[in-house]
């Protein structure tokens, strides 16, 4: 979905669990300043972040849990504020949808997007499969060679600092019965 935003000039920022926690800091901060328009979040953001102003909340997913439900439309309205939760169901997941709205106590209001526009959605989007394939090998790449510095950081610390290491009194591990 980022790569897509992106693709379109669309101003967002992104948090998941693949993330360390200054990156997720530094992304939910982007989108609380306004540098951003839109945060692309995974069920990690629906509980234990306080975000101010989040007026709309799009459930791209449907959420499997009522509690999760909750939480995520539950962004919109902090603070006595209010605002607008999306979920995005297909027929099957509609009627649960209403009911997790019901239990919430909001306006469940169903709207139905057209086949036509679906299509020429997909359609745009299917033009984006090889520019997208190509980002995410790139993304991956760069990580994998992140994680190539981390470790040979790692093992140069190891080597600059073995005979440290190696003077460093035992530690005893005990157990007992209690």
């Amino acid at each position: 979905m980022m790569l897509i935003f992106r693709f379109f000039g669309l101003a967002a920022s992104e948090i998941h669990g693949d993330m360390n926690q200054r990156q997720r800091m530094e992304s939910v901060e982007s989108f609380q300043r306004g540098e951003v328009n839109f945060l692309m979040a995974t069920d990690l953001l629906s509980r234990g972040f306080d975000i101010h102003q989040v007026q709309t909340v799009i459930n791209y997913s449907f959420p499997v849990e009522d509690s999760r439900y909750v939480h995520r439309v539950g962004r919109t309205a902090r603070a006595g504020n209010s605002g607008t939760a999306i979920t995005l169901a297909n027929e099957d997941e509609r009627k649960e949808v209403k009911r997790m709205a019901k239990q919430g106590k909001s306006q469940a209001k169903p709207f139905t997007v057209s086949q036509a526009l679906v299509q020429k959605i997909g359609d745009s989007v299917a033009l984006l499969q090889d520019y997208i394939k190509t980002l995410i090998k790139m993304e991956r790449k760069e990580r994998e060679l992140l994680l190539a510095v981390i470790d040979a950081n790692k093992a140069q610390n190891l080597l600059d600092h073995t005979d440290e290491i190696k003077n460093r009194p035992k530690k005893d591990w005990f157990v007992s019965g209690k």
